[in-house]
């Protein structure tokens, strides 16, 4: 199965100069615990970095700085990581396991930012596939006794 099948198509996203408040507030409106930052004046719809709730904690409100004073590129992680479209998506939870990262921003084949796949699809398709193999045994005991007729 491909990324593409299983991430969340409706990003909220903010740019470089989005203000830590107004970040804040787009992550609270939207429920959303992260936003990819796309910086639409060097390359429409690429992803530059990524703000999470816990950036904004750590390097901000826990360090006393005014948050007037912040723009979403003081704090955001730049260059991240991120999923193509078209990955395998147990490859990509792989990846996400190996880099410690809950949300992954997908990329199409231009570059642009196209969904979100994070730690909680990963755990929907596993809870998915369990239970389809729970169900292994007693499809093949139902085959067997199909074929002895």
């Amino acid at each position: 199965m491909q990324v593409i099948d299983r991430c969340n198509p409706l990003v909220i996203s903010a740019t470089p100069q989005t203000g830590i408040a107004e970040a804040a507030r787009l992550m609270r409106d939207y429920h959303v615990g992260c936003l990819p930052i796309v910086d639409d004046s060097v390359n429409p719809g690429v992803v530059v970095g990524m703000l999470t709730d816990r950036d904004m904690v750590v390097e901000a409100l826990a360090q006393d700085v005014p948050l007037n004073e912040l723009q979403v590129a003081d704090i955001m992680s730049g260059d991240p990581e991120t999923a193509n479209e078209y990955d395998d998506c147990w490859e990509t939870v792989q990846r996400m396991f190996e880099r410690g990262i809950r949300r992954m921003p997908v990329l199409d084949s231009n570059g642009r930012l196209v969904g979100i796949f994070a730690l909680d699809d990963a755990l929907q398709l596993l809870s998915e596939t369990l239970n389809r193999l729970s169900g292994v045994p007693y499809r093949e005991m139902s085959q067997e006794e199909h074929s002895r007729r």
